[in-house]
């Protein structure tokens, strides 16, 4: 589990956890990982180059242009995924990025098996998410952002739609996941599909964790959805970013 490896250049000089439990200046896997990179410096400016929103419209272009808008990036992906192969022995890596566009890019990268797995969350989970950030303790926090929440609700619905498009134009294999079903056998069952699929080798696994979510670096038994969503937000705020996400909602849980 490498978590949102995308957000190193934010995370990893700070004190934040790693999901090994160390900071991830200290953590033995990635700083082993960036300091053997080429050249810090430009891997760094590549990646702040694809946390901007630019990378937002990867899905939307044709490939060629989108290499144009992010200049580099395609190189420093391809190095920067090595050093993680290389350094951890593992065949398997399971990257978070919740960004379609830079899933994209991934998929561009030549020597990467990519399977990509869409996992849909109830959208006030995730607006909810967001109101609470601002308390998370700082001994359990991987990234630290911040934003209105209508921009979060907003985001929902344009992430999904990015990610239609993104699967439609990736090689690699696609598969849809309700976030509630994590956890659950349909959840199990997939996963190890997918894991059996590319770790021909049965190499070791890895948990390091870049940035995510703050409870990816506290250690528990299995996995709890969270729902608090439904009691901590109030019910003019359901019904605003209701508005702005349940159309698209209600189109996933059709699917079902």
């Amino acid at each position: 589990m490498l978590g949102e490896t995308r957000l190193w250049p934010l995370t990893y000089r700070d004190d934040h956890i790693c999901g090994c439990g160390k900071p991830k200046t200290t953590c033995p896997f990635w700083s082993d990982v960036i300091d053997s990179l080429p050249d810090q410096l430009d891997a760094d400016r590549a990646f702040r180059r694809i946390l901007s929103r630019t990378v937002l419209a990867a899905p939307l272009v044709p490939k060629s242009l989108a290499k144009r808008l992010l200049p580099d990036a395609h190189d420093q992906i391809t190095r920067f995924y090595a050093q993680i192969a290389a350094k951890s022995g593992a065949t398997v890596a399971i990257d978070s990025s919740k960004n379609p566009g830079y899933g994209l890019l991934l998929d561009q990268v030549d020597g990467l098996e990519m399977t990509f797995v869409h996992i849909i969350r109830h959208p006030l989970g995730v607006v909810y998410s967001w109101k609470r950030q601002r308390n998370r303790s700082q001994d359990v926090l991987l990234y630290r952002q911040s934003k209105p929440l209508f921009v979060a609700a907003i985001e929902w619905t344009a992430s999904n739609l990015l990610a239609e498009i993104m699967k439609r134009r990736v090689r690699g294999k696609v598969y849809t996941l309700n976030y509630e079903e994590i956890g659950t056998e349909k959840a199990d069952t997939l996963i190890n599909k997918i894991v059996e699929t590319h770790d021909r080798q049965g190499a070791r696994r890895i948990n390091h964790t870049m940035a995510g979510n703050p409870g990816s670096a506290v250690r528990q038994a299995e996995f709890l959805v969270d729902e608090e969503w439904q009691t901590g937000l109030n019910m003019a705020e359901k019904l605003l970013y209701g508005l702005l996400t349940y159309p698209l909602y209600f189109f996933y849980v059709g699917r079902r």
